[in-house]
């Protein structure tokens, strides 16, 4: 996050920043693995809490927190039309947008991609890899 320009990022798997005693403007919350409430009581009186990747009872949540107080709640899901998409593909090419990519597996290491993503350990996106053959070959 701090490659992408975050001023300060707090790793959930070391760190509980809803128990340290300090508010925020903005919680990203990236995997969405903080506890709801109290990532909105770690937020100052106006701040916006984003939800990268909400669970349905989170985004829920976020329609009934704008109700008690000025504090946003964020939920936005990915779209998949052609003009998003494309627009998409612009800013990568541009260098607008790097994706982070944490490791690559092969195809026949599916099953251990699943196991790495379901650690909660990655720190990017992970690339499963086709060969070329094995698609000729279907």
């Amino acid at each position: 996050m701090t490659a992408l320009g975050a001023d300060h990022v707090i790793d959930y798997t070391s760190e509980d920043f809803t128990r340290n005693g300090k508010t925020y403007d903005v919680i990203f919350d990236v995997v969405s693995k903080a506890h709801y409430s109290r990532s909105l009581a770690s937020l100052k009186p106006e701040g916006c809490y984003l939800l990268g990747a909400p669970s349905l009872l989170q985004m829920l949540r976020s329609v009934c927190s704008g109700l008690f107080s000025k504090k946003k709640v964020y939920v936005e899901l990915a779209s998949h039309s052609t003009t998003d998409l494309n627009y998409l593909k612009g800013q990568i090419e541009q260098g607008a947008i790097r994706s982070m990519i944490d490791k690559r597996f092969s195809l026949e290491q599916a099953a251990e991609a699943h196991r790495y993503i379901d650690s909660d350990r990655k720190a990017g996106s992970v690339v499963l890899s086709l060969v070329r053959d094995q698609l000729n070959t279907q």
